[in-house]
């Protein structure tokens, strides 16, 4: 059994044989005065769309390009669709997003 000496940062993922994970920050979704979108003091109204409308209107904000025949599709579908075609390089670069 090899040992490593005690990891310190990243290093404990060469010592574990894990890969690196990749961190990234997402743009903060803000109110049309500029201020980030907040549940205590929302004046955006949040929409009584079905849950699946919704994560394909969010998928929109976030510029993943979901098909539009998927926004009629069971929530499910629409998540394993998210999961398998989730491009973090369509956000580079953006800070913050404009709630509708």
């Amino acid at each position: 059994m090899t040992c490593c000496p005690a990891p310190t940062g990243n290093a404990h993922f060469a010592c574990t044989r894990h890969s690196e994970p990749r961190y990234a920050h997402l743009p903060l979704v803000c109110e049309p005065n500029g201020a980030k979108l907040s549940k205590s003091k929302r004046t955006v109204s949040v929409a009584t769309l079905p849950p699946a409308r919704q994560l394909w209107r969010i998928l929109q904000l976030l510029r993943q390009s979901p098909p539009t025949e998927l926004a009629r599709e069971p929530l499910g579908t629409l998540w394993a669709w998210a999961i398998a075609h989730w491009r973090l390089d369509a956000l580079g670069g953006v800070a913050t997003l404009p709630a509708d």
